[in-house]
């Protein structure tokens, strides 16, 4: 059975759109600024009418719920919550990081991933994520971090890692540890589709609960 997926993103300066549909993928963004609240309802539109789409077939919808943009994470949570509540279909939150983490995997093959984001002008957005068995693992390592002490940190990591995000420090290679740098900086709602496509399996099970933001800490962060 093929699923309708509306996925959305807007907790970066971009706003994200994604849909699925008879396992066709349909995907728009766009720089937004300080614009979310109205350019995310016109690419929703256009990405309906493009898949020849009505927003009452949807069957899942998926949301990017931070941590990153204080206002840009509950634009993006109250429309997946309304249009939720309104056609009652369920919603699913996805943590920013690791919807960054699976467009590495998507564009680079790799399945290890530490995603950095700068949060304000003196802390990070930090957390490193292992893929196994097409299901990341590493939504626990989730912190914020000074960052300063983000260098000192990612040296305790050992392998071979990929890094993304808008915080990321000159990549290396010294003993154990060989961290390379990526151009992936923002999340992408079309990368929410495959942990979507998890939670269809157990689309019965799902119940219509409302989102809530992850912002790591309560403070107000600004997400450059």
């Amino acid at each position: 059975m093929s699923f309708n997926i509306l996925c959305i993103d807007t907790s970066t300066i971009l706003c994200s759109v994604s849909i699925l549909i008879n396992n066709k993928k349909f995907s728009i963004f766009k720089i937004c600024n300080n614009n979310h609240s109205k350019e995310i309802f016109v690419l929703i539109k256009n990405l309906l009418y493009k898949s020849n789409l009505k927003l009452n077939n949807i069957n899942l919808i998926a949301c990017g719920i931070g941590p990153g943009s204080f206002t840009g994470i509950r634009i993006a949570i109250g429309i997946a919550n309304g249009i939720s509540l309104g056609i009652n279909v369920p919603v699913i939150g996805i943590s920013t990081l690791a919807i960054i983490a699976e467009q590495v995997w998507r564009k680079k093959n790799s399945k290890k991933v530490i995603v950095s984001m700068k949060a304000n002008s003196t802390e990070v957005y930090f957390a490193k994520y292992i893929k196994k068995n097409d299901i990341w693992t590493g939504m626990d390592t989730e912190v914020i971090l000074k960052e300063k002490k983000l260098k000192n940190t990612i040296k305790k990591i050992k392998g071979t890692w990929i890094m993304a995000g808008t915080s990321q420090i000159k990549g290396f290679k010294k003993n154990k540890i060989n961290i390379k740098n990526s151009s992936i900086k923002f999340p992408l709602a079309k990368d929410i589709i495959p942990f979507a496509l998890l939670k269809t399996k157990n689309i019965k099970n799902l119940k219509n609960e409302i989102l809530y933001p992850n912002y790591l800490k309560k403070a107000i962060s600004k997400l450059y």
